[in-house]
């Protein structure tokens, strides 16, 4: 029996008057440790990432994908939290093309999976305590058709679990360059499956440096109100380039 609406509506009510103020600001600096190197490190990276307009909750806005980890383990609950998040992304027809598979430090799979990086990525990945592998299932269960919104859906999905990592002062790095081939081979992955990225996960290290802390974009630069807007941008971009050139 379906529930009434008026019950999903005072769910999510009470669901979302826990996000207040206080909560958001509990949680905005859930990635400080107990290394005062490492916070003192954290909070000058944070300083230099201007947010143009509130969030509700800012931890976003502190989220980045180091390159160096702390030798601190990834535990299986947290790995796990990080998933059920990327288990509640949306996607077309609701298929949940998603799929990751992990490989932990120590384990007799991760030197296979650090494998499948480019020899650049394998150099710091190496570091991590979980090499990820992220696959796409291209083809819907319903019909069988080719789903052209399969990358998207996976990129959301991954999109919900950096959130959930950023809110957990967990490190994760997407990372393009890999082998295909090895994946599919290793993976035994037919045809209906296609390797998207693979994620390097683990904990923030105090060997950082604050610069690599990386920026955005400003507001103004990736939204634009319609066509007039979207066109001036266009103009002013083309004046740019033609003046450096």
């Amino acid at each position: 029996m379906a529930t009434p609406a008026s019950d999903l509506l005072s769910r999510i009510n009470s669901i979302s008057g826990c996000f207040d103020d206080d909560y958001c600001d509990k949680q905005r600096y859930a990635v400080k440790t107990k290394s005062r190197k490492l916070n003192a490190l954290l909070e000058r990276g944070k300083k230099n990432r201007i947010i143009s307009k509130k969030l509700y909750c800012d931890f976003l806005a502190y989220r980045w994908s180091p390159r160096v980890f702390s030798e601190k383990p990834v535990t299986h609950d947290e790995l796990d939290s990080l998933f059920e998040a990327a288990r509640w992304a949306s996607s077309s027809y609701n298929e949940q093309e998603w799929r990751y598979i992990y490989a932990v430090k120590n384990s007799k799979e991760f030197s296979v999976f650090l494998n499948f990086l480019t020899k650049s990525n394998r150099q710091w990945a190496k570091n991590a305590y979980v090499i990820v592998v992220l696959v796409g299932k291209k083809y819907f269960s319903h019909d069988g058709s080719h789903n052209k919104s399969f990358q998207l859906d996976c990129g959301i999905s991954l999109g919900y679990l950096m959130a959930e990592s950023a809110l957990r002062g967990i490190a994760v790095h997407a990372m393009a360059g890999f082998d295909k081939g090895k994946i599919s081979e290793y993976l035994k992955l037919s045809d209906e499956y296609e390797p998207l990225c693979c994620l390097a996960i683990g904990h923030y290290s105090s060997s950082l440096k604050a610069e690599e802390i990386t920026q955005r974009k400003p507001l103004d630069e990736i939204r634009f109100n319609g066509l007039n807007e979207w066109t001036k941008a266009q103009a002013g971009n083309r004046r740019d380039s033609r003046a450096q050139a």
